[in-house]
Parts: structure tokens; C-alpha cells; sequence
């Protein structure tokens, strides 16, 4: 777990050391100094700033720190190495690429209030949030898109230069006899219904037009899929026949909303089979049997997925699966490759001792 620590810290900190970067205002000798094409230093402020920040995300996740002084001061040193060789490679963002990005960041942000947001108001926002000027916060954003930039394309460099291998047969048997619970399709059933719900009348009302329509759909005077259209007031299924879709048994969430007793009615209809009145948590239906499914365990060629459009099998669904997760590997491997090239070419002092 040690050995991925110097990742996992980068991804964490990509914004947050280049905030660091711009606000230190630490007098004195820095912790350390890096020079690949210029000469930057490291303060203490700035370690224990970013050292507080990854504690108060680990408090929120319910999580041990995992990281310590040193840890956090030497993923400041890549940070730094990264953002030069990135300036230096010609990866730096554009004006006008930093302001779309920022303009993008104002309408999400928007998107999410539901409103309109004044700059001011923007600008108190991103201050509150990372703590730094508005200008600082800009320059975090160009720093953080250069390093992405440029990790992006050394990443893939070397990735296409490494041979990745496809899944034989033999993993992929593997890791499905060692996943295999997540194989189990659930009994389920496909249905339509017709719904009177309690919103739009009182209960009463309710189950006296369920009956009504229950008895004109029994005595062969209206057809489900016509009762559906007349008398339905879910607006999404009736002009779909009030087709529903796929449950399962195992759906807790829909059990809850419905009902247990709504569940075991639908599912103990024999496939075709047209119900009486059923009551639910929402209002009353008739539900018409489409389809029903036992439960079963999916070998490696059954289907991953009841849509027909999704071919994808398990075994394939494993196969690409497995080959993600080298491609995740492989590119783990270059950034440490990348890091310790960036190491060799600088030239790295600690000036003063990390408290």
C-alpha cells in the first residue's frame, strides 16, 4: 500500500499544492528547493497547510490520515517537478483556455444553485472554498490543467510502449469463481399496470374506479392495454400499455415504495396473467404479467444484462474488466517512471529541517 502512497497523494493534490504554491508567505529558509528550468522553493506553512487539508478529508471519509510530513513535502516536490516540465514542454493552458474553463466552473456552480451568480458572489464562493484570492485560484486551475495535460500524453507514450496482455481464459474463469455472488440474477418479473394513485383522489374513490375497471377488463368489455390508456394516471407507462419494465425481487427500493404486500401479490401472478385489484403505498392497479425470470447464477456466456441491445457477456464483461484494470496498472507504472525521470534530471535540497 506504501508504494502507491506517492500516487494517490498527487491526485489529491494537483489543486490544492498549486493553491499552496501561490499563497506561501513563509520568510526564512524553505524545507526544500527544486530546480529543473527554475528554481522554486518549499516552505513549512505550505506542508502543513496541505497536511491539514488531507486530514480534514480523511475525517469526512471516517478514515486514518495515512500520510505524514514527509509524505506530503515529497508529492509537493512532484508537483512542482511535473508543473515545470509541463511549462517547459509547452503544455500550459491559454488565456482563452483558462477562461473557458472557469466560465464552465461558473455554470456548474450556477447549474447547482438553480440561479444566476454575480461575479462577486463567485469570487467570495472560490475564496471560502480554497481559501486563496481570485487570482490564486486561476493560476491553481492553470497549473492543475497543465500537470493533467502533461501527464496525459507522457502517460499514454508510455503505456502504448508497454505490452499489455489480454485476459486468458483461465483469469477470466478466475476472477468469476472468486466474484461469483455478483452473477446471481434475482427472480423478477416484467409487468404493466395500470395506476390509480391516491395523489389524485382520496383512497376511496380509488379502489371504487379500480373495481369498476377490474370488473370491465374481466368481463372481456375492455382490453387491459385499452383500460391502461383510459383510466391510468401514470402519464410515463399509458401510452406504453403501462409497461414497466424489470423487477426484482431483491429491490429493496421499490419494495419499500410499494409495498410487501404489493410484491408478493405481482409475484405470485402466473406469467400472462392479469391480476384482480392490487393495493400499494401510492394508490391501487392492475398489473398484467408480461414476462417472469426464476433465479439463476449467469455462466460466462449468458447476457450481463437483460437489455437486448447490451450483447456484452460476462465473460466478455470480465475480459474488459480485467484489461481496464492493466491499462490502470500500466499507467501507475509510468507516472512513477515519469517521476523518477523528472528526480534524476533536478536538482532537489532540503535546506532546513521538516518540522
Amino acid at each position: 500500500m506504501k508504494k502507491y502512497l506517492s500516487i494517490a497523494l498527487a491526485c489529491l493534490m494537483i489543486l490544492g499544492s498549486s493553491l499552496l504554491f501561490m499563497s506561501n508567505s513563509a520568510k526564512g529558509a524553505p524545507v526544500a528547493a527544486v530546480y529543473l528550468y527554475q528554481s522554486k522553493g518549499i516552505y513549512q506553512n505550505e506542508v502543513d497547510r496541505q497536511l491539514a487539508n488531507l486530514k480534514k478529508v480523511a475525517d469526512m471519509q471516517g478514515a486514518p490520515l495515512g500520510a505524514t510530513s514527509k509524505d506530503v513535502l515529497e508529492s509537493l516536490i512532484d508537483q512542482e517537478l511535473l508543473y515545470q516540465a509541463a511549462a517547459q514542454g509547452g503544455y500550459e493552458l491559454t488565456q482563452g483556455e483558462l477562461d473557458t474553463i472557469l466560465a464552465q466552473t461558473k455554470q456548474q456552480l450556477e447549474a447547482k444553485a438553480g440561479r444566476s451568480i454575480p461575479e462577486d458572489e463567485l469570487v467570495k464562493i472560490l475564496s471560502e472554498t480554497y481559501q486563496s484570492t481570485m487570482d490564486e485560484y486561476k493560476e491553481s486551475v492553470k497549473r492543475q490543467y497543465t500537470i493533467a495535460r502533461y501527464l496525459e500524453a507522457e502517460q499514454a507514450q508510455k503505456v502504448a510502449q508497454t505490452d499489455i496482455q489480454k485476459p486468458t481464459t483461465a483469469e477470466i474463469e478466475d476472477y468469476y469463481n472468486r466474484t461469483i455472488a455478483e452473477y446471481i440474477i434475482p427472480k423478477r418479473v416484467q409487468f404493466a399496470s395500470l395506476s390509480l394513485l391516491n395523489e389524485k383522489r382520496s383512497e376511496t374513490e380509488n379502489y371504487k374506479l379500480a373495481t369498476k375497471v377490474a370488473s370491465e377488463v374481466q368481463s372481456g368489455a375492455l382490453s387491459f392495454e385499452d383500460a391502461v390508456k383510459k383510466y391510468s394516471d401514470d402519464e410515463i407507462s399509458k401510452d406504453k400499455g403501462g409497461l414497466q419494465g424489470w423487477l426484482a425481487y431483491t429491490d429493496e427500493t421499490n419494495r419499500q415504495a410499494l409495498g410487501d404486500g404489493f410484491f408478493l401479490e405481482l409475484f405470485a401472478l402466473k406469467n400472462g396473467q392479469v391480476s384482480g385489484v392490487l393495493k400499494s403505498n401510492v394508490g391501487y392497479h392492475l398489473v398484467k404479467v408480461l414476462d417472469k425470470g426464476d433465479a439463476k447464477l449467469l455462466t460466462l456466456a449468458d447476457k450481463l444484462s437483460l437489455d437486448p441491445v447490451n450483447p456484452m457477456s460476462v465473460g466478455d464483461a470480465i475480459s474488459a474488466a480485467l484489461l481496464r484494470a492493466r491499462g490502470e496498472e500500466a499507467k501507475a507504472v509510468a507516472y512513477k517512471a515519469i517521476i523518477a525521470d523528472l528526480r534524476n534530471r533536478a536538482s532537489i535540497s532540503y535546506p532546513r529541517e521538516l518540522k
